[in-house]
Order: C-alpha cells, then sequence, then structure tokens
C-alpha cells in the first residue's frame, strides 16, 4: 500500500509540475506566495537571466529585503535605487490589514510599486495584472513566470487565456529552499499530499473560471 500511494502522489505531482527549461527573456514575473519563490526570483535576476524583475506582493517592505539580500549591489541599477531598496527593507511590514496585493517592479529606471485591482481570486488577480503590464510595455516580449512547482500546470491555463498571445511565457519552478533562506522569514515551501489535491481542485476550478473569461 505504500508503494501504491507514492506512486500515486509522484504521478499527481508530475501532472502538476508543467515546467520550461530556462532561457534569457525580458521580463521575470514572480507570483505572490512563499519565500522560495521571491528568493528564486531575485537569484535570477541577479544573475542576469531577465532585466526586469516584477514581484506580485503585499508587502513590498518584505521584497525590498530579499532583494537588498539576493541581488549583487553591482546588477542594481543605480546609488538611488540601492539606497531606496535599503531604506524601505529597514521599514517594518505594514499591518495584514493594511496589506493590499501590488507589483514590485525594479528594472533599468529604478524601483516601483504599482497597484493592482483585486478579485476574488488571487492567482486571477495576479495573472490579469501581468497582463495588463504587458500591454503598457509592448517592448517586453517573453517571460520566466516564477512560482511552486505544483502550481504551474494551473499557471499555464491562465496563460493560454489570459496573457497576450504574441508574447511567450517559460514556467519556472522554483526550488525547495536553501538552509539560509528561513533568514528571510515567512512560511516555507510545501509540497505534500494535501497542498498536491489542494492544487488540482484548484486546476479544476480555473478550468471552468477561464472558460468565462
Amino acid at each position: 500500500m505504500p508503494d501504491l500511494f507514492d506512486r500515486f502522489r509522484a504521478r499527481l505531482r508530475g501532472f502538476l509540475t508543467d515546467v520550461d527549461d530556462l532561457d534569457r527573456s525580458d521580463l521575470i514575473f514572480v507570483l505572490a506566495g512563499r519565500r522560495d519563490r521571491k528568493v528564486h526570483g531575485a537569484r535570477l535576476f541577479g544573475d542576469g537571466w531577465a532585466p526586469r524583475l516584477v514581484m506580485s506582493t503585499t508587502n513590498p517592505q518584505y521584497i525590498a529585503r530579499v532583494l537588498t539580500r539576493e541581488v549583487p549591489e553591482d546588477v542594481l541599477p543605480s546609488d538611488r535605487t540601492r539606497s531606496t531598496l535599503r531604506e524601505l527593507a529597514s521599514q517594518p511590514y505594514p499591518e495584514r490589514s493594511e496589506r493590499k496585493l501590488s507589483l514590485a517592479c525594479l528594472d533599468e529606471e529604478g524601483w516601483s510599486v504599482l497597484p493592482t485591482s483585486p478579485t476574488p481570486f488571487g492567482t486571477l488577480t495576479e495573472m490579469r495584472a501581468l497582463s495588463a503590464w504587458l500591454q503598457e510595455h509592448p517592448a517586453v516580449r517573453s517571460v520566466l513566470l516564477v512560482s511552486e512547482g505544483i502550481h504551474l500546470k494551473r499557471l499555464r491555463l491562465c496563460c493560454r487565456r489570459l496573457v497576450p498571445p504574441d508574447r511567450s511565457v517559460r514556467l519556472v519552478a522554483a526550488p525547495m529552499e536553501s538552509g539560509d533562506d528561513t533568514a528571510l522569514g515567512g512560511p516555507p515551501p510545501t509540497e505534500g499530499i494535501r497542498d498536491m489535491v489542494v492544487e488540482s481542485c484548484k486546476y479544476l476550478l480555473y478550468s471552468v473560471l477561464l472558460i468565462l473569461e
């Protein structure tokens, strides 16, 4: 029986983890959620996989903390940007009741935080925000989209329906955290059977919701 359960879990994880190969792109977009996504997105930016980074978040101060820790200073576009990020990273986090989903953006022009239009479904809000951002930035033709591995099948659905068809998207699975990522705080990633069953239900729900888009 344990072998049967393990095979089921492996098959389910394989179905949900719809990952692409890395390739240099115009933008790294990181979905809100656990710290491993943010750390991996920041490291990809620091390693030069894309010249622009956008993170969906309710806590820009936390994003600034990740960036000042994970991105080499010589990669940041200017002294002003470095100073802005350090100052923001030192500020206390907003109260949970005050947090609103926004896009934290870093590129050659510097740092900015853009509000989003919330909906009852967080991932749909984020993907609609990405779509709107891409429409406002026609020069951005390719995207690395970062999330948990088991979320990627659902994100593929969203991309097909919501991302402008003339843009290419590669789905990137954030690896399980390295030991020192706990210094950043926030919940660690999990991919247990309960997480995968919940994600499978979300996949079915989004399959219906996106038909109605």
